[in-house]
């Protein structure tokens, strides 16, 4: 048994899966890690930290963090795989969850708009933007650091050995999101047959998790402009993956010498 990293796509059911480890019988460490802090999801109580999560914020950098995770134990995050060093990766057994990257900043987006409290006013209830306004704000704002956030965290697609989980169908398929537990309990060591997957699934599927917003998801918000912003991020983020891996490249050879 190893200890347990589960890093996703934001909204790809981060806190949903984290149910899940703790239902297949995995510790929860109760820390919500990333490159430069660790939110300690106790500090303060649930809601605290649901409304205003900065104020759980502990000095950590993701080494220290992972390093103090015990077999059986796990975090979760939104990791990318070059954050990760030969130790974690050696060592932790690692969970993706992703979805499709759209949907993900639309539901980021109504996160922020119904949600979260420490955001700028325009990300809050209290604006009289429309929703639409509002989308193409957080796009402007947010969407170069969330396209090449997901361009990296979608490297664990391929990399052996990580469990890789489909959300958008995890949370449409009984049958495939019950195969997947019936697969992680066996990957992390706690082996659950199909009755009890079935069991783990309908417990967590009526469990009020954290970031749960109720709201009209057959609304969508990409309209034309919203998806001219889209086409221009993804146009940048061609120089960041020529870019990127010749930076790590060198970051892991100066680290070496």
């Amino acid at each position: 048994m190893k200890p347990i990293l589960l890093t996703t796509i934001p909204k790809a059911g981060t806190y949903f899966l984290a149910e899940i480890l703790s239902e297949i019988g995995a510790k929860n460490r109760h820390l919500h890690v990333a490159k430069n802090h660790a939110e300690n999801l106790l500090r303060f109580g649930e809601e605290v930290n649901k409304f205003t999560p900065s104020k759980a914020k502990l000095p950590l950098k993701l080494d220290q963090a992972l390093y103090t995770v015990q077999a059986g134990e796990f975090v979760f995050g939104h990791i990318a795989k070059p954050l990760l060093n030969d130790f974690a990766l050696e060592n932790f057994k690692i969970i993706y969850s992703y979805r499709d990257h759209k949907e993900a900043m639309q539901a980021e987006f109504y996160w922020f708009r119904e949600i979260r409290r420490d955001m700028q006013e325009e990300f809050t209830r209290h604006s009289d933007l429309s929703a639409q306004d509002h989308f193409i704000k957080y796009l402007e704002i947010f969407g170069p650091t969330r396209v090449r956030l997901f361009k990296f965290l979608d490297m664990w697609k391929d990399e052996d050995g990580v469990t890789q989980i489909d959300f958008n169908q995890f949370r449409s398929d009984k049958a495939y999101a019950q195969k997947k537990i019936i697969e992680i309990g066996n990957d992390i060591g706690i082996p659950v047959d199909e009755a009890r997957a079935a069991e783990i699934l309908e417990t967590c599927l009526n469990k009020d998790t954290k970031t749960k917003v109720k709201r009209n998801k057959s609304i969508s918000l990409w309209n034309d402009e919203a998806e001219k912003i889209y086409a221009k991020l993804q146009d940048k983020q061609k120089f960041y993956d020529f870019a990127y891996p010749i930076y790590w490249s060198a970051k892991a050879m100066l680290s070496n010498t």
